[in-house]
């Protein structure tokens, strides 16, 4: 695996991470899931396996409107150039 796929890698788990604790944080309260939607583990096997691609149930359903609703509120980081300030 080159080093700029592992980077972009990297970056979109750390993009993962960030909506589930602002999921936990700032939309629980307005719109409960389940736990397990939130937990790192439940989130990479949906995300990295062939079975998680395929699943169809409620959980998976959870954790995609979870990673949507989030994905508006964090700033996009995918920038690998140092900032231009």
């Amino acid at each position: 695996m080159s080093s700029s796929s592992m980077l972009i890698r990297l970056l979109m788990w750390r993009r993962v991470y960030r909506c589930s604790a602002l999921y936990r944080r700032e939309l629980w309260n307005i719109a409960p899931i389940n736990p397990l939607c939130l937990e790192d583990t439940s989130l990479s096997w949906l995300l990295t396996t062939t079975e998680g691609s395929q699943d169809v149930s409620a959980h998976a359903l959870s954790s995609y409107i979870m990673l949507t609703q989030c994905t508006c509120h964090i700033p996009h980081t995918y920038s690998t150039s140092p900032s231009t300030k």
